[in-house]
């Protein structure tokens, strides 16, 4: 099946120095890859900042269509290689490295292009403290923005470590902004799915772009996947008359179904070009994640941006559930700088993990619009919360540690929906305007489009610009956590439901140096936190007059395990 590819980007505060592009420029629907063709020794693909725009600075340069090559020289001004004046460098049919700083991306690169230059590589800068050796972003344009033609990228302090001696030996540096053809291969809904969540793979696909002047009669592409035990089931997608420099999105006709756990291996071609792909999806005993299983490393806004948004940032990934209804019993997620973050004051330092039902009216379509988790309801009902539990940080997590969290009742998935996890801070409480470093594994793409997803001044459906997907996964019941869990039969709340207190019985197997009991509201906000020492058995009662009518959670956290359950409060 065919069908013209849309593309979309996804601008806000929190996309700052992680944006990774794969176009020029950024609103161009051509992949493009950044290749050094030799020497040998740095030769490889290399990730780069585009062309950008902004609410105030319009697009510049161009849609880059084909590809463009070139011997790689510094473009000198009349006084060093920032080109914020003329460049005096003949750069005829040369691409062109410049250095940042001083003067706006678009000026020089028009400076370049009048040199001659075919395109232009601009290398980040040492200046910026928060910049690290492998930031890159998105260039806006400003002065003579109008008047440029030609490709520029911004490429990070990493790679022009590797490009810039070479060229300063005198060594022949080649370069390629090489557009594709072939992009964006997807086959499974999530990295790792549970088998008994598995579903037919209805959507696999990948995106062909016909480069040549003249439509294509015929096209074949072909998906080769081989399961676990070996087996290799192989499936072709013919389409006819693809038009010229019309980027497509494709999705085969026929559907795979995996039916064992463990690793599969996928391998796109095509028999227009010899581009392929290779890649892999897991199937799991008992997990969904989004993510590559590696935790490359932490996203998070900075600062600046977490404070003007609010002091908020939730993470969390879409999962689709299987034809058979599962149960889910826990949430795991991966944090960078617990440490940073920890205050000592139990509300300060909460996170709450919240599931919701992203397709509440069953169409198979999330609202790409949505700017509220509200607006997940396309019925125009309130925030479709389905499950729910909570953590507060003690001070003795390490530096990526993987945190579980029980919900506070199993969560039954209904067969075929859409949930949206998220793990959700607000840093009001603690005052640090310190951003939660969230830990994210891979940027690959997966079918049916929804990976992971941000709320920090609204919520975004797609996510991070770039990709990343967060550390962020839903265990089905059976799952085993390291963390003690309170067994359901040590804890019981009544009544159910309340109007003016909420009593909690507990059977401890010892008596407990301390019990901490906090009662959250539906948005993870602690109303109440208690304190009970040398505690075995017995009822406690919690004054609930005061509260708003609706859905609160009360968590259990004792030496012999950690539970949180839900109550609810009526008039």
């Amino acid at each position: 099946m065919l069908k013209q590819l849309l593309v979309s980007f996804l601008f806000c505060s929190l996309v700052g120095v992680f944006t990774v592009t794969a176009q020029i420029n950024s609103e161009s629907p051509f992949p493009v890859d950044f290749l050094v063709n030799s020497p040998s020794s740095i030769a490889g693909q290399y990730d780069y900042g585009t062309q950008s725009t902004n609410s105030t600075a319009p697009i510049w340069g161009p849609e880059l269509s084909q590809t463009v090559s070139g011997d790689l020289v510094w473009a000198f001004d009349d006084t060093d290689s920032l080109a914020c004046s003329p460049v005096v460098t003949d750069l005829t049919g040369k691409m062109a490295l410049i250095r940042r700083g001083a003067c706006g991306f678009s000026l020089k690169t028009w400076h370049a292009q009048e040199a001659g230059a075919v395109g232009v590589i601009i290398c980040n800068h040492y200046d910026n403290a928060d910049e690290d050796e492998n930031t890159i972003f998105g260039m806006l344009g400003v002065d003579s923005a109008a008047l440029v033609t030609i490709p520029a990228i911004f490429a990070s302090r990493a790679t022009c470590e590797r490009i810039v001696p070479e060229v300063d030996a005198g060594n022949t540096v080649n370069v390629s902004f090489a557009v594709r053809s072939f992009s964006t291969p997807v086959v499974a809904y999530s990295y790792h799915t549970p088998l008994a969540g598995e579903r037919p793979l209805t959507a696999m696909g990948i995106n062909y772009t016909n480069l040549g002047m003249d439509p294509l009669a015929e096209l074949n592409i072909t998906v080769d996947i081989t399961d676990p035990s070996g087996n290799t089931t192989s499936i072709t997608q013919t389409e006819n008359d693809l038009p010229s420099l019309m980027p497509l999105s494709i999705t085969f006709d026929e559907a795979y179904t995996p039916t064992e756990v463990g690793t599969y291996n996928y391998h796109f071609s095509n028999d227009e070009t010899d581009e392929e792909f290779d890649g892999v999806f897991v199937v799991t005993e008992s997990t969904f994640a989004q993510d590559n299983g590696m935790g490359n490393d932490w996203i998070a806004p900075s600062s600046d941006g977490f404070i003007e948004d609010g002091l908020v940032y939730h993470f969390g990934n879409f999962y689709r559930s299987g034809v058979e209804p599962t149960t889910v019993t826990h949430v795991s997620f991966q944090l960078y700088n617990a440490a940073d973050l920890f205050t000592g004051d139990p509300e300060a330092d909460a996170f709450t993990i919240i599931i919701y039902d992203a397709d509440p009216d069953g169409n198979g379509v999330v609202p790409g619009n949505a700017e509220s988790y509200a607006a997940l309801d396309e019925g125009g009902g309130s925030d479709p919360i389905v499950g729910f539990g909570s953590y507060s940080l003690t001070g003795n997590e390490t530096a990526d540690q993987l945190i579980t969290v029980e919900l506070d009742e199993p969560l039954e998935l209904g067969a075929d929906k859409i949930y949206l996890t998220m793990v959700q801070y607000n840093g009001a409480d603690a005052g640090l305007g310190i951003p939660p470093q969230y830990g994210f594994g891979g940027n690959h793409d997966v079918a049916g489009g929804l990976g992971s997803c941000v709320f920090t001044n609204r919520l975004y459906i797609g996510g991070w610009v770039g990709g990343a997907k967060g550390v962020i996964r839903m265990h089905l019941d059976g799952f085993v956590d390291a963390e003690e869990v309170l067994d359901q039969s040590k804890v019981a709340l009544s009544p159910s439901p309340a109007s003016t207190q909420i009593n909690l019985e507990l059977e401890l197997e010892k008596v407990a140096d301390e019990v901490n009991v906090r009662i959250l509201d539906f948005t993870g906000r602690l109303v109440n936190h208690q304190v009970f020492e040398n505690v075995q058995s017995g009822n406690f009662s919690f004054d609930v007059s005061s509260l708003a009518v609706g859905t609160y959670f009360m968590s259990i956290e004792t030496p012999e395990g950690y539970r949180a359950k839900k109550f609810v409060v009526v008039r």
